[in-house]
């Protein structure tokens, strides 16, 4: 369960915890997602897969149900936006 997020200010590198029960990361059209490697299942260009595209992934899909559009294959972890592959504005 999340509950704090550390934030960093990239100009004079002092850091700050914030409390946090969410957390939404904007990564636009070119993915910043190496962080989420071994997290949630990414394309070869990085991209999150969610819901349909989630079969194109190497995991194991031992789920009986359909996930959601933006479920990615962390149960409780959503991806919206461009970071999820196969979105026609990528």
């Amino acid at each position: 369960m999340l509950t704090s997020v550390e934030v960093e200010d990239t100009t004079t590198g002092s850091r700050k915890q914030l409390e946090a029960r969410a957390l939404f990361v904007f990564i636009g059209a070119q993915p910043q997602s190496s962080w989420l490697t071994g997290l949630v299942e990414l394309d070869d260009h990085g991209f999150v897969l969610t819901g349909p595209d989630l079969d194109r992934g190497s995991g194991d899909r031992t789920q009986r149900v359909q996930p959601s559009i933006l479920q990615t294959s962390q149960p409780g972890i959503f991806a919206a936006g461009t970071c999820g592959a196969g979105r026609p504005d990528v």
